[in-house]
């Protein structure tokens, strides 16, 4: 269990950030008019987090998922 707890914990902290970003881009797009700019920049970034940084949940999720076996028979001498 506690072999896969980093992984799960980064898939949990992933979820929670897109969470936020949504967050961001309802009133981002809502306000879009009052200050250009500023809201452009925040939709920008948060199209880099959705397109870069978010597809890395899977990586974590296949290996938080595949096991402790390998880790419990490794021979520590």
């Amino acid at each position: 269990m506690s072999a896969a707890c980093n992984d799960y914990l980064k898939v949990l902290g992933l979820i929670a950030l897109a969470y936020s970003w949504l967050k961001v881009l309802n009133i981002s797009y809502k306000e879009l008019n009052k200050n250009k700019k500023f809201f452009e920049d925040k939709i920008a970034t948060a199209n880099f987090f959705f397109n870069r940084v978010l597809p890395r949940i899977d990586s974590h999720y296949k290996s938080a998922t595949s096991g402790s076996g390998y880790i419990m028979n490794f021979k520590f001498n």
